[in-house]
């Protein structure tokens, strides 16, 4: 069967999620192509150039813009560019859906469904829209983006989360319940050989994450400080790069941690596993920004797990449902940097078999509940459903 799978970019260093989902799903025959408004990162995430079809960029006069927002906001004029944008862009969508033929079109987040539901309307295809985080918390604080999302409620097929606790968010939000799936972004486990360690001497902590303020970078380091003074050998590598750059920089330097902690910034996915692999422990401490975006659920915790390192992270959005009840003693709540510390001395000081037997749990966690190979062929299965 032809799958249409659209989403902004394919595919950013962020989104490793999707382009492992298409990878799998083409192991198990089903005919992708893709439709994009880009193509990004190609030496790391190659793919078949005659199976990715870029839409052309939407040209507009900017004075035109700029005086039609200006009359917008007086009241003289209603003009919403970015709906404006969405119009001309359905009429390249309709094209190639025509042209494609595909049984199933599958919309990667939210907003990104909302932008294809009209094309795939017109075209009378189903469509599945997945859900992931920033999509369904953020967006949905917005008035505007909240009629949006009930649009792609009422006129989408299937709608997939990756939480019970999303799935439950998006009820509330006035989605219909038999419309939602919980369909997990896996990981293929052979690509995460389990690693033993001596779990009697951990030292090295690591955390990976773009440098945004739903990471809670800076409570993690503000954390990681207070241990560093009981425990002056612990050293913290961060991977990602974002707008928090320079304010981590600075809280390093500010707390006298540079001999403790390193800001890598963006590397590979392939650099990232060894360092991972490398690394004693992992440690996320994702929250709720300001702003209302929150976690779907971060893949690099099934990553961790299953390449055996004990998890130290935080009660937020859907991580309590990645990580086994038994470990949840390495949980603290969001936004607690003291809660933090005490959950880094808790692992730290915690005996080799405590740790082993938290390591195991958290790799079965990832091959019974986290696998990419079951994950994907329940979603094959929803695509046969709707076609």
């Amino acid at each position: 069967m032809k799958v249409l799978q659209f989403c902004r970019q394919f595919s950013p260093v962020s989104q490793t999620f999707i382009y492992d989902v298409v990878l799998q799903l083409d192991e198990i025959k089903v005919n992708n192509v893709i439709a994009t408004n880009e193509i990004v990162n190609e030496k790391e995430r190659p793919y078949s150039k005659d199976k990715i079809l870029v839409l052309p960029k939407i040209k507009q006069n900017p004075l035109k813009k700029v005086l039609l927002q200006s009359l917008s906001k007086i009241k003289l004029y209603d003009y919403d560019w970015y709906n404006e944008n969405i119009i001309i862009k359905t009429e390249h969508l309709v094209n190639i859906i025509k042209k494609e033929e595909p049984l199933v079109i599958h919309a990667h987040f939210g907003n990104t469904g909302y932008e294809i539901l009209s094309a795939a309307q017109r075209c009378n295809v189903p469509l599945i829209v997945s859900f992931h985080g920033f999509d369904a918390f953020q967006l949905s604080r917005d008035e505007m983006w909240m009629n949006r999302l009930r649009k792609v409620f009422s006129g989408a097929s299937a709608i997939t989360v990756v939480s019970q606790l999303m799935k439950d968010f998006l009820i509330n939000l006035g989605c219909e319940e038999s419309k939602l799936k919980i369909i997990h972004v896996g990981k293929k486990i052979e690509h995460y050989k389990f690693k033993e360690r001596e779990h009697s001497k951990i030292n090295n902590f690591i955390s990976i994450g773009r440098l945004t303020e739903k990471k809670g970078h800076e409570d993690c380091i503000t954390a990681f400080s207070k241990a560093v003074k009981k425990n002056p050998n612990l050293t913290l590598t961060i991977i990602g790069d974002g707008e928090l750059k320079e304010v981590l920089l600075k809280q390093v330097k500010d707390l006298q941690l540079e001999n403790n902690v390193k800001l890598l910034g963006e590397v590979t996915h392939d650099i990232t596993k060894k360092y991972l692999s490398d690394a004693d422990a992992f440690i996320l401490c994702s929250k709720v920004a300001k702003n209302g975006d929150q976690e779907g659920i971060p893949t690099v915790l099934m990553e961790a797990q299953a390449l055996g390192l004990p998890c130290i992270t935080t009660f937020h959005s859907g991580i309590p449902e990645v990580i086994p009840v038994d470990n949840h003693w390495m949980l603290s709540k969001e936004g607690d940097a003291d809660e933090i510390a005490s959950r880094i001395e808790a692992l730290i000081n915690s005996d080799s078999h405590a740790v082993r037997n938290a390591v195991l749990l958290g790799r079965n966690k990832v091959i019974s509940d986290f696998n990419l190979e079951t994950e994907v062929e329940k979603l094959r299965k929803l695509y046969i459903s709707l076609s």
